[in-house]
């Protein structure tokens, strides 16, 4: 018997509650580690591609002519270790994207080539669609098309 706070206490649970407290800290560090490790994100020539979850493992492919816009946040204790989290909206409802744990610096760079590589790919798709250019769905529809929407004009006048 142990006397703890006055309390007559046996030795095997004044004993077990610290073992187990340690045991469950030990288990959330490492499931804490293997979600660390399971975010990831990737830039390709065409999309972004974002992965996160250990159990239910999640992969979002962004591309760049669908963003939005993207956004950089951080909270207090974000901001007081230096880190951000990017967050990337589509013109869909359920691509939203989110890349935890940035660096700061590292944060706003990531937004401004996600951005440029958005804009960039927005004014190649206006040329293609302006030029009539063939390999896109909507212009060469438009393109092997262009009979019925003559016809659709000359009906309405």
């Amino acid at each position: 018997m142990l006397l703890l706070a006055g309390v007559s206490t046996p030795l095997w649970l004044a004993i077990a509650a610290p073992v187990l407290a340690l045991v469950i800290a030990l288990l959330i560090l490492r499931i804490l580690r293997r979600q660390v490790l399971a975010l990831g994100y990737l830039e390709r020539e065409e999309d972004f591609i974002v992965r996160s979850g250990v159990m239910w493992r999640k992969q979002v492919v962004i591309p760049y002519g669908r963003m939005q816009y993207v956004e950089v946040n951080s909270g207090p204790l974000e901001r007081r270790f230096g880190l951000c989290q990017l967050t990337l909206n589509t013109a869909g409802a359920g691509a939203t994207a989110h890349v935890y744990g940035l660096p700061a610096e590292q944060g706003q760079a990531l937004r401004e080539r996600l951005v440029s590589a958005g804009e960039e790919k927005c004014c190649e798709q206006q040329r293609h669609m302006a030029t009539g250019a063939p390999g896109q769905p909507l212009c060469s529809w438009l393109a092997g098309h262009r009979w019925f929407a003559l016809h659709l004009l000359a009906e309405h006048r």
